[in-house]
């Protein structure tokens, strides 16, 4: 199937969204339940001043907001395709928005746990 066909261009920016609107919805339901409960992080006495601390909290609250962005720019991704055809690079980048959330909160953990030793009072 050639990229430039009908079919195969349809192929490529339904299946990302597709994706999108059937993972993130549950994963952003998760994340905002994670998200209230952030605030715990600085419970540790002297937490409060660790930056990796703030770093892991903003993914952990970006995660549903980008959940729900991809969630809506994916649904408007389909209904353009269904009318016309869409942006292929489109469908993939809103599809892969929420993984930034990810990396972010990835950043933070690991931060914690390489500068800070595991411990959330650095």
């Amino acid at each position: 199937m050639q990229p430039s066909s009908p079919c195969g261009r349809r192929a490529s920016v339904l299946v990302p969204s597709l994706i999108a609107t059937l993972i993130w919805p549950p994963l952003g339901i998760g994340g905002a339940i994670a998200a209230m409960m952030s605030g715990m992080l600085y419970d540790a006495p002297g937490s409060e001043d660790n930056p990796w601390i703030a770093v892991l909290i903003a993914g952990i609250v970006a995660l549903p907001v980008l959940c729900g962005v991809s969630f809506l720019a994916s649904i408007q991704t389909l209904i353009k395709e269904w009318r016309a055809s869409a942006d292929r690079t489109r469908g993939w980048i809103w599809a892969g928005l929420p993984l930034l959330a990810v990396a972010l909160a990835a950043v933070g953990w690991v931060g914690i746990d390489v500068v800070c030793g595991g411990s959330l009072p650095c």
